[in-house]
């Protein structure tokens, strides 16, 4: 004893159990007879249990019924004898009890509670709290029983709910079935010494809760008490926000892309101008060069002058290769390094005509970092500066000054020499070129000259 009942098919030699998973009131069967109804009377050790067995006991859809007596129905005692069941031929059945001697009754007299009790959620809680459509932060707008639908946000996970039905004839034999859609969908079998049921932890998302119930003979109820709950995801889970850190992803993608897409034509546009510098400059130069070179060959007179055209023309090209090679040097971003070649080109040149000279520079400008082509407009437009200053001003004394505010770098150059006319046009391309590399580093340009003032240049950019 204690595996219920059991059905056995001779064809496939299979067995199947009924147990009080299936609603039978015990698992140990003492005793079993048959009535004139084809209805399966049982003794257990609670009471007597009637069993009307389904149609095809192995098809688990096919309907079965369990109806259970107890002391609460009259019985003299649940503990029934085993072995101790008989029917007489009037269909009266028999059973033998261990407090109570034996019991009769006729099956035909015993009538069932045919009524469907309906269902009803009476009670909700959030963490173990009832909450109460009355209360101020409530999420009730009204009494739960009514209540189609609840929205909570993802941090009131942990519901519990209460029910019950109504059916007032033995309350206590009263069966509960209940699920929640989308979190378990197998109902969940209680009786009404437990009409209630937790859970905890829910994940954002829509649920359904039901609940149904039978009354004290085991008839259910049709209706079902539903309950629709959302639980709303924290922003970060949210489509909105998953949208945005998509677009932010694909712009911050796009902006790399468009970044290095930038520096590459940055960088192209530099060995550009490094190639016309090469072409204009340096290729003027060697093609001068050539012609001194036919010059020297061919007329002995003008040797000497065509030799030392020559050796100025090689200086210079190799001037202005010293230039374009420092200038691409990624060692030379360091704003110190720049320093140190502006000190030794002001020393060179002044120091080779006697020019007094000062060059003062903030000590924090050491630190700073410039990119190749403001590096290299910068420091061509210093050496176009101490060029025109040697060749033009005869000038006595030179300050130079270097000064580093909170966002911007100032050069200061100033000399006591003849001074020129700033607004009128010359031959040459000295202040062209220093205008012109200026406007592309994005620089404030002042050049203030006159023949008692001297020269002052004043060149402002940011690093």
């Amino acid at each position: 004893m204690g595996g219920g009942i059991n059905a056995f098919d001779p064809t496939t030699g299979k067995f199947r159990a009924f147990t009080t998973k299936d609603g039978l009131s015990s698992n140990i069967v003492s005793s079993i007879t048959e009535d004139n109804f084809g209805n399966y009377w049982l003794g257990t050790y609670k009471g007597i249990s009637r069993f009307t067995p389904p149609e095809k006991p192995f098809d688990p859809q096919s309907r079965f019924q369990f109806r259970n007596y107890d002391m609460n129905d009259g019985l003299p005692d649940n503990k029934m004898i085993p072995f101790a069941a008989y029917k007489d031929v009037d269909g009266k059945i028999f059973f033998g009890s261990q407090q109570g001697g034996v019991l009769y009754f006729d099956p035909s007299n015993l009538r069932d509670n045919d009524f469907a009790p309906p269902v009803y959620i009476t009670d909700m809680k959030l963490f173990n709290k009832s909450i109460h459509p009355f209360d101020a932060d409530s999420i009730l707008k009204s009494s739960v029983e009514i209540t189609k639908e609840i929205i909570l946000p993802y941090n009131k996970n942990d519901i519990s709910f209460e029910f019950a039905a109504l059916n007032y004839f033995h309350p206590e034999k009263n069966q509960y079935q209940y699920k929640l859609e989308n979190y378990n969908n197998d109902w969940i079998s209680t009786d009404a010494g437990r009409r209630y049921c937790n859970y905890t932890n829910l994940n954002p998302g829509k649920y359904v809760f039901k609940v149904r119930a039978s009354n004290n003979d085991g008839l259910w109820g049709l209706q079902e008490a539903s309950l629709i709950i959302i639980i709303t995801p924290p922003f970060w889970q949210t489509w909105w926000f998953k949208t945005l850190i998509a677009l932010a992803a694909a712009g911050i993608v796009y902006g790399i892309y468009r970044y290095r897409l930038k520096q590459v034509l940055r960088l192209q546009n530099i060995r550009n101008r490094i190639a016309s510098d090469l072409h204009d400059d340096i290729g003027s130069t060697l093609n001068s060069i050539s012609v001194y070179s036919e010059v020297a060959k061919n007329d002995p007179e003008q040797r000497n002058i065509s030799l030392s055209m020559i050796g100025e023309s090689s200086r210079k090209v190799i001037d202005a290769m010293s230039d374009i090679v420092w200038t691409i040097n990624p060692d030379n971003d360091n704003f110190e390094k720049v320093i140190l070649r502006m000190r030794s080109l002001a020393y060179n040149l002044l120091r080779a005509k006697k020019i007094e000279f000062t060059f003062k520079v903030d000590e924090s400008l050491s630190q700073l970092k410039l990119s190749l082509e403001k590096r290299r407009n910068f420091f061509l437009i210093f050496k176009e500066t101490i060029n025109n200053l040697v060749k033009y001003s005869s000038a006595k004394r030179v300050q130079i000054l270097l000064v580093h505010h909170s966002n911007s770098i100032t050069l200061f150059v100033r000399d006591d020499g003849t001074g020129f006319d700033a607004t009128k046009k010359y031959n040459g391309n000295g202040l062209t070129n220093i205008r012109k590399r200026a406007k592309e580093m994005n620089a404030q340009l002042h050049i203030e000259s006159g023949e008692d003032i001297g020269t002052s240049t004043q060149l402002i950019f940011t690093p």
